[in-house]
């Protein structure tokens, strides 16, 4: 991080991390051009994979892949750094005031006011990130990471004519009822992503909800939150 006059490049993660098997880490991070820690200027988005050996501290791997800049992930860097940065100042002050016997009521309540808004707007952008987490879950593991299709950009993403070799279908909308049926459960999430991404936002967000909702794909997800690295078991055995 290097300081030009309190200006650097701050990174700031938008999404909850997904921890896979040996030991690697994957998230989604927005750059800034941010003023004392503070974002100001959105820059460029990624997707990191770092990977950990279990029996040292050091990070051994680390892969980034540029995403799109999109207006939920600047919004939700702007409030996760920014509720962080409220809380790391507002909680000393608070528990300062518990000891001081002479308390001015109105900053006290100022001070509890900005710590309520910013423990709000953290909870808020964590409770934000759980379907990204979940549709990321759901895909597994592939070339990019474990990126969601509907971030990449266009130098990564398929020709729509590519459904026809995947699922035999004309269109991604078409294939995600028939997976359902099938119990494919990440092809489906896979089709209606790439929906999202190539054909109709609407749709694949509709289709996107669909899958989640589904309650063989509820129970896995129960699953692989807390148990990632079993990805590859629990897909067959729902399948």
């Amino acid at each position: 991080m290097l300081f030009t006059h309190g200006f650097h490049i701050a990174t700031c993660k938008v999404n909850q991390p997904i921890f896979w098997n040996r030991g690697v880490e994957e998230y989604n991070v927005v750059d800034y051009l941010a003023f004392m820690f503070i974002p100001i200027i959105p820059l460029e988005a990624g997707h990191i994979s770092i990977g950990h050996n279990p029996h040292l501290a050091k990070k051994l791997e680390y892969e980034r892949y540029q995403i799109r800049l999109q207006p939920r992930d600047i919004i939700t860097g702007y409030i996760r750094r920014l509720s962080q940065l409220g809380l790391i100042i507002s909680t000393p002050v608070l528990v300062l005031f518990i000891f001081v016997n002479r308390i001015d009521t109105e900053e006290l309540i100022l001070w509890m006011i900005i710590w309520i808004i910013s423990l709000g707007g953290y909870l808020y952008q964590i409770t934000r990130a759980n379907q990204d987490l979940k549709i990321r879950l759901l895909l597994g593991r592939h070339s990019l990471g474990s990126s969601d299709p509907v971030t990449w950009k266009n130098d990564f993403l398929p020709s729509p004519s590519i459904c026809q070799d995947l699922y035999q279908c004309n269109r991604f909308e078409e294939a995600v009822p028939i997976l359902i049926k099938r119990g494919e459960w990440s092809r489906a999430m896979w089709a209606a992503r790439l929906c999202t991404a190539l054909e109709d936002v609407a749709v694949g967000e509709t289709l996107t909800k669909e899958v989640l909702e589904h309650p063989s794909v509820q129970e896995i997800l129960r699953q692989l939150l807390i148990y990632p690295y079993k990805w590859n078991k629990l897909i067959i055995n729902y399948s």
